[in-house]
């Protein structure tokens, strides 16, 4: 729930992954493009005018946060399509 400060509490499940950083986002976060570990902390609708679609929001392992395409994120915790 987010608080009046501005933050917001996630109790779920963290999810090991890793997403597919595209070269505008690794220029505007100086993270290497390509393939980067993180945790997903949910999956989310976003809505930006006309269009609304799933995003993941992925924690890195340096604790910074990134809204990502849910296309471009691979889970990592699971095996024929069960957690482990």
């Amino acid at each position: 729930m987010a608080g009046l400060d501005g933050t917001l509490t996630i109790t779920t499940m963290r999810r090991r992954a890793e997403f597919n950083v595209p070269l505008y986002v690794a220029n505007s976060m100086n993270i290497p493009e390509g393939p980067t570990p993180c945790y997903v902390l949910g999956i989310f609708q976003s809505v930006d005018g006309d269009w609304a679609g799933p995003v993941a929001v992925c924690e890195m392992y340096d604790g910074r946060v990134a809204e990502v395409a849910s296309d471009r994120v691979k889970f990592l915790d699971t095996k024929e399509g069960l957690l482990l």
